[in-house]
Order: C-alpha cells, then sequence, then structure tokens
C-alpha cells in the first residue's frame, strides 16, 4: 500500500505543500448552482486540465432537495430511507471539510495520520449514491400508491369489475407520476449540467520529435522532457505512454514528483520545474547552473528534450524557451541540435563540464532570444557558451 507499506510507501501527508483537511464544500452550493470560476478554468486550461468550463461538485438541485424532503415525509415508515437519508446527511457533513473558524465534524480527524490526507469534496460520491437510491425509492413509491389508487374501485362502481382492465389513461397513471416526481428532481440538475454537454475533449498531439526521433532511440534513454511532469503539465508522461515506454524519463506526476521528496537533486529540480513552468517570470540566480548540472547528473540524464512548436496547445508548452535552453546549454556545456521541432541535448551524461557563464551574461544572451525565434534562441545557445569561454 502506498501510505504503510512498500519499497517506496509514502509517509505523513501524501501533499506535504497542501493541508486537505479545509478544501471542503460550500453548503448553499447543493442547492444553488454557483458561477464557474473564471480563475479555476483558466488555470485547468493552461496546465492540462479539463478544457471545459469547471462545474460545481456538490450541486443538487433544489428540485432534488425538495423530492427527498417530500418522500421522507410521506413515506417516513421506510426504513432505507432513514438509512439512506443517514447517508447522505453524513456524508454531505463530512465534505464540508474543517473550518478554523468554527467545529465541523471533520474537524476531529483532518489532523490525523492517514486521514490527514483524504480530500472531504470526495465524501461526495458517498452522497452521489445515497441521493441516488432515495430518489429511486421515492419514484418506486409513487409508482406505486398512484397504481393502487387508479386500481381502486370508484364509489358505486362495482367491486367485481375492480381486477378488470382500466382504459389505459388509468394504466399508465403509476408510470406517469413517476416520472413527473423524477423530473422534478432531475431537470433543474440537468438544466445546469446542459451548459457544459457535450463534454469537452481534446487529442493527443504528439509533438514531431516524440513522434518521428524517440521511436527510433537506441540503448537505455533517459530523457528529462520540458515541460517537466512534476511540475503541474504531465503532457510528457501520456507522450512517454503512446510510445510504447520506449525510454526512462526524469520525474512524474502525484506525489512521487513533490519536491519536498526530491533528494539531493531538489535545488535543480526546483529551478528545472520553474524553468519548465512558472506564473511569474523567473530570474537567473547565482547557483543556478551547478544544481542544475547536479541534478542531470544524479538522474543519470543521456538527453534533454524541449518541445517548441507553435502549434502545440498551451499545455504542452513551456513558459520560456529560451530561459530553459539557456540554463540548460550551461549547465551541459554544449549547444543543443535543432531536430524535428525541439531543441535536443545528447550524450549528456558524458558532458564536459558546465560552460558557468555569470549570472549578467546568461541573463543578457537569454534577453536577446526573448522573440523566441529558432535563429534566437539558436544565437543565445551560443551567447551563453561564449560569454562562459571570456570569463577570467
Amino acid at each position: 500500500m502506498f501510505a504503510l507499506a512498500g519499497p517506496a510507501h509514502t509517509s505523513g501527508p501524501v501533499w506535504p505543500n497542501i493541508y486537505l483537511g479545509y478544501n471542503g464544500t460550500v453548503l448553499k452550493n447543493f442547492v444553488l448552482s454557483p458561477a464557474a470560476s473564471t480563475g479555476f478554468t483558466t488555470f485547468a486550461h493552461r496546465v492540462g486540465g479539463y478544457q471545459g468550463t469547471t462545474q460545481s461538485e456538490p450541486y443538487l438541485g433544489f428540485g432534488v432537495v425538495a423530492v427527498l424532503l417530500g418522500g421522507m415525509v410521506v413515506w417516513r415508515r421506510d426504513r432505507r430511507l432513514w438509512l439512506f437519508g443517514a447517508m447522505t446527511v453524513g456524508s454531505v457533513l463530512l465534505s464540508l471539510g474543517a473550518n478554523p473558524l468554527h467545529w465541523l465534524p471533520w474537524q476531529t480527524m483532518a489532523s490525523l495520520p492517514l486521514l490527514e490526507n483524504i480530500i472531504p469534496t470526495r465524501f461526495l460520491a458517498i452522497t452521489y449514491v445515497a441521493v441516488a437510491v432515495m430518489v429511486g425509492l421515492i419514484v418506486d413509491h409513487t409508482h406505486a400508491a398512484v397504481s393502487r389508487q387508479t386500481r381502486a374501485a370508484p364509489e358505486g362502481f362495482p367491486a367485481h369489475r375492480a381486477t378488470g382492465p382500466w382504459p389505459p389513461s388509468r394504466q399508465w397513471a403509476g408510470a406517469v407520476a413517476g416520472l413527473i416526481v423524477a423530473g422534478l428532481a432531475f431537470v433543474p440538475t440537468a438544466t445546469y449540467l446542459a451548459a457544459s454537454t457535450p463534454i469537452t475533449t481534446q487529442p493527443v498531439v504528439l509533438p514531431t520529435w516524440f513522434r518521428t526521433v524517440a521511436p527510433h532511440l537506441d540503448g537505455h534513454q533517459v530523457l528529462l522532457v520540458f515541460p517537466v511532469p512534476y511540475q503541474l503539465i504531465e503532457s510528457a508522461m501520456t507522450w512517454q505512454a503512446v510510445d510504447g515506454m520506449r525510454y526512462s524519463m526524469v520525474g512524474g506526476g502525484g506525489p512521487g514528483g513533490v519536491l519536498a521528496r526530491a533528494g539531493k537533486e531538489r535545488k535543480g529540480q526546483a529551478i528545472i520545474g520553474k524553468a519548465s513552468f512558472s506564473f511569474s517570470p523567473q530570474s537567473i540566480a547565482p547557483g543556478d547552473v551547478s544544481a542544475i548540472r547536479q541534478a542531470l547528473d544524479g538522474w543519470g540524464v543521456t538527453m534533454v528534450v524541449i518541445p517548441d512548436q507553435s502549434d502545440l496547445p498551451a499545455y504542452d508548452r513551456v513558459t520560456s524557451v529560451p530561459i530553459a535552453v539557456g540554463l540548460i546549454t550551461a549547465a551541459t556545456g554544449e549547444a543543443p541540435i535543432r531536430q524535428a521541432g525541439a531543441w535536443v541535448w545528447t550524450g549528456v551524461d558524458h558532458a564536459g563540464p558546465s560552460a558557468s557563464p555569470t549570472v549578467a551574461s546568461l541573463t543578457q544572451c537569454v534577453a536577446g532570444a526573448v522573440a523566441g525565434s529558432v535563429s534566437s534562441i539558436a544565437g543565445e545557445a551560443s551567447c551563453a557558451l561564449t560569454a562562459a569561454s571570456m570569463e577570467p
């Protein structure tokens, strides 16, 4: 198990940089549909999350709530409704998370070992199942009650005819009543979800290098691929999987890629991660080049690949190709080759010493490639090497 045993089990918080216990739902959002979060939608589009409009997780709609409350009152003797009603209330309360301003049930467990890794909103899975069962029971009760009522002999009607055939309108009365109740429950929810239907999907776009060059790599290659998969954007993992896992790759998504677990390569991993993706402009600091070189050596990297195609989706591209190229060039002491729409460094495990230009000269070289054209980035790499050779 990832949390209890095994050679690579995770100890302590799975996501040490995020406290999950406070990330709960808001009670009013179960009935009132909130507006989609523009900020979160933009974030998801940039990092490769869901490319449609983000919908509210807890929203059930006033129709579902009204049917549940009405059904509980009318058929209060049904113990099944009480059981699943208790499951609904309990899971909703737990999904609210923990609040530092007032007490909530999850407050007592949010900091306990193992339980600290639970995301409260995941309790909604239980809520959905329990609510669906309750609505189904209420619809079934409605169908049965109306059917019995319509089959009963009207006043003054011969009792022996009560079990005989009835007009079609009476035969279908129970089914119609059940459909009406189901509609009252789910039409508001369906209307809310219709705004994001059909579900937005995107095809996997393989960069040219991974489509034409990667399948023909020889020997055991360890690639550092940008965008690096441990820095929110995980496209490189998809490219590796589509290619049949022909090569090893540095990093990965999930808890294993968290910076706190990086070991001695931690500083280099952090610098490479920011060069790959960051919401704020990255500046080059003293020690960055040597830290990157230490990480490359520690990981046993043989190749570095930075796809640089204008037709790739935003979530398949690094924040700044010039900065990434400048740092890798300086760390390996070698200029990249332009191959199939990507900047590629080969034989990294046999590279000589780092170029080690000063921060000022490397920053100046990167600034000269701000346009991002192929020629300007190639000139930037040459500039970094030349600047290093001219340092005293």
